[in-house]
């Protein structure tokens, strides 16, 4: 007997205690059953707008910022001989991403403008195009590295965008690259903005403005600086949703500031916002510790859900976060450096972190992140007169590959997990929930990854919708797909039974195959409903997903 959504959804908020807190919605557009996972629009986030452009009169215009794009970089994973990596045949357009994207991109008649900047690539620019034959005359492909040499674009953002240039505005964005290996193997999250009205469209490509040109300067609606897009733009309301969006490069995104390490706590625990960090100077992570923090001092309970790839050997964000569990309000200071109110306990209300990485790059074993990372792996704390609230935090690796001394390195492509998000809770205030998501690791400012392009939104309610608060704080939402999405990775970590990529794999396909995922609200999910357009709003998807032979 096959389930409809609606008996789905009720068998779902009335099953056990792992799907009771959140639920993935269910996705059965454009099933075919001769199409594979990877033309299927409810497991692929660029699908639907190529269908659109494809389908519909008018003159569209193409834009990616994407960190990697890379053909025949195959990759699934067997139930029963793991991850199955190939790199060096040529696959078919229906089992490669990057090939069967740029297909569709060169299918779109109407495409007036194609613009392409990408960071790092197996492919050379002549090879890329080779695949867009019909691409318009003004059409713009860069690739930022080649033989180990940066130019611009220096971008590590991982950016979709398609537009008819009237009223459907698409952004794709999060930590997937445009390469089969970070949807079939990786674990991995994609957002897709469907705007009527292009603000969040315009900023994303205005980034790539900045990328191309590897200055921020006057190329925002704020007008920006040379490292980033500035604090000010206007927040972006999109159907249910308000969206904060921020972009920059190297310590205007990542940047811990020159003297942060030795300035008294909390006086560094502001997110960007603009002259309380030393000009120029952001680090976009530290916009969930005063987030949590402004909630906390109100005497409310907080949950922070922490998914990161890779850590610097030097994070301010990481740092600052197991300092706030260790003292709180030490200096009775509120979340905000330049007010003058006093918190009264370090440790008003009840905090709760969960951080799950995969591994720090560069380390020393005498730096601070090093020392938080790899010492012990749950701290609690309160205040020892009025415990007023318990300030705790479990930290725990994902899959990990160790060095021989035990200590996890980088696992290397496709055994990893590329996820770069954060999930803020507030039980009981649900409108304070928050979603932040970013092509950004934590890394060291200006090493690596930390010194390219980047990008990040941050998502929460707009004022009276109520999307994921009140009667639908434990219903099928964006927010409770990214919580559950957590749960399933947290349950998966080092140390659980049965953990591991393959295993993991096997989970979230469970999950899938009764319908939870992903969560897509902007189309219908009955098989054979038409529709002209998408509606405004957000999907989210979660990968791997499951590939064919």
């Amino acid at each position: 007997m096959k389930l409809n959504i609606r008996t789905a959804y009720i068998l779902l908020i009335a099953a056990s205690a792992i799907l009771s807190s959140a639920v993935f919605a269910a996705t059965t557009i454009g099933q075919n059953n001769n199409s594979t996972s990877l033309e299927n629009p409810a497991l692929n986030p660029w699908i639907e707008p190529l269908n659109q452009c494809a389908s519909n009169n008018g003159q569209y215009h193409l834009d990616m910022d994407m960190g990697f794009l890379n053909t025949d970089y195959f990759c699934r994973i067997d139930p029963n001989l793991g991850v199955q990596f190939q790199t060096k045949a040529i696959q078919p357009t229906n089992r490669d991403a990057a090939r069967l994207t740029l297909s569709m991109v060169n299918a779109c008649q109407n495409l007036s403008t194609e613009r392409m900047l990408i960071g790092a690539s197996r492919n050379n620019v002549k090879q890329i195009q080779g695949l867009t034959p019909n691409a318009p005359q003004n059409s713009i492909v860069k690739i930022g590295k080649r033989n180990n040499i940066w130019q611009a674009p220096e971008t590590h953002a991982k950016v979709f965008q398609l537009s008819n240039g009237i009223d459907q505005f698409f952004t794709v964005h999060g930590s997937l690259n445009l390469q089969t290996v970070g949807l079939t193997c990786k674990a991995n999250n994609a957002l897709r903005f469907t705007e009527a009205n292009p603000t969040l469209y315009n900023y994303f490509k205005q980034l790539g403005d900045a990328v191309e040109l590897n200055n921020g300067s006057s190329r925002f609606k704020d007008g920006g600086s040379i490292n980033s897009s500035g604090t000010q733009l206007t927040p972006a309301d999109i159907g249910k949703y308000t969206v904060l969006f921020y972009g920059g490069r190297g310590m205007g995104f990542v940047g811990s500031g020159p003297n942060s390490e030795t300035q008294p706590w909390p006086i560094y625990i502001n997110p960007p916002i603009t002259n309380q960090h030393a000009p120029g100077v952001i680090n976009w992570y530290d916009v969930v510790i005063y987030d949590a923090a402004k909630q906390l001092r109100q005497g409310r309970s907080v949950t922070i859900d922490v998914l990161i790839f890779e850590i610097g050997e030097e994070s301010a964000f990481v740092n600052n976060l197991w300092e706030f569990v260790a003292n709180g309000f030490a200096s009775g200071k509120s979340e905000d450096k330049t007010s003058n109110e006093i918190v009264p306990s370090p440790f008003t209300g009840k905090l709760e972190v969960r951080f799950l990485w995969q591994f720090q790059a560069n380390k020393s074993r005498l730096g601070r992140t090093y020392a938080h990372l790899n010492g012990p792996s749950k701290i609690t704390n309160a205040d020892p007169k009025t415990q007023p609230g318990i300030y705790s935090l479990e930290a725990a690796r994902i899959w990990p590959v160790l060095d021989r001394s035990g200590i996890a390195i980088n696992p290397g492509t496709p055994r990893d997990m590329h996820n770069k998000l954060v999930v803020l809770d507030v039980p009981g205030h649900e409108e304070e929930r928050r979603l932040y998501v970013t092509s950004s690791n934590m890394d060291t400012p200006n090493v690596g990854s930390g010194k390219l392009w980047q990008a990040g939104t941050i998502i929460y309610e707009k004022s009276g919708e109520a999307p994921w608060s009140g009667a639908n704080t434990n219903r099928p939402s964006l927010w409770n797909a990214y919580k559950q999405y957590f749960d399933l990775l947290w349950s998966n970590r080092e140390g659980q039974p049965d953990a591991g990529q393959v295993n993991f794999s096997k989970l979230i396909d469970e999950k899938r195959a009764a319908g939870f995922v992903n969560w897509i609200e902007t189309v219908p999910t009955k098989p054979g409903t038409h529709f002209k357009k998408p509606k405004e709003g957000i999907d989210a998807f979660f990968f791997p997903i499951p590939i064919s032979q």
